[in-house]
């Protein structure tokens, strides 16, 4: 095994609603080294809307193969208080020195629907760019899915649940609908068996 010496330090400020801080990484053995910078913060704009990011750059080099890449993460998400609706953003991008390139966002929302009812909806889409030698591959892929679910008892429910997720570089789609039962025989614990 290649023996390899490793040292970070980081600095981080947190205060009632918000926090933010610093990174830094190194990394180093007989044939490779590497490191890293991070930077993220989050916190609490409203009582009901949080955010959160960070950005991560990177490098390694091993056996005279160098690599850089630079990542960026985003979130958000909006809750109210006991049964109101939930709203999860996200997004992502990837990006290195070799050409590849990488951004995904996605929605998620999920609601009540009366007392015994819910309804999960999520929206995807993720662009992506890789180059070989000579060419290059790019394509954007999307992705719709909703599912809604109805207590039946207090330990059981069931759902029905359909997406669809398109290539629009290849012009493919696939779809997916079902069924499927839920228990709840004790607490924490959850068992689903569907169909698709």
């Amino acid at each position: 095994k290649d023996a390899f010496t490793s040292a970070s330090m980081g600095l981080r400020k947190t205060e009632e609603t918000w926090s933010a801080g610093a990174e830094l990484s190194y990394s180093v053995s007989e044939e490779s080294r590497g490191g890293s910078i991070r930077i993220s913060a989050d916190g609490e704009l409203t009582d009901e809307w949080s955010v959160g990011g960070e950005a991560l750059w990177g490098f390694s080099n091993d056996n005279g193969a160098e690599e850089k890449d630079l990542r960026l993460r985003f979130g958000a998400a909006h809750r109210g208080e006991d049964r109101a609706p939930i709203t999860i953003l996200q997004l992502e991008t990837d990006f290195d020195e070799d050409g590849d390139r990488k951004v995904y966002g996605s929605v998620n929302h999920h609601r009540y629907i009366g007392d015994d009812s819910s309804l999960n909806l999520r929206a995807a889409a993720k662009w992506q760019r890789q180059t070989f030698t000579g060419f290059e591959v790019a394509d954007t892929t999307t992705f719709f899915g909703a599912e809604f679910r109805h207590d039946l008892s207090e330990n059981f429910d069931f759902g029905v649940h359909g997406s669809v997720m398109n290539s629009h570089g290849s012009g493919q789609s696939a779809s997916s609908y079902g069924l499927s039962l839920g228990a709840t025989p004790f607490k924490n614990g959850r068992i689903n068996v569907g169909y698709n």
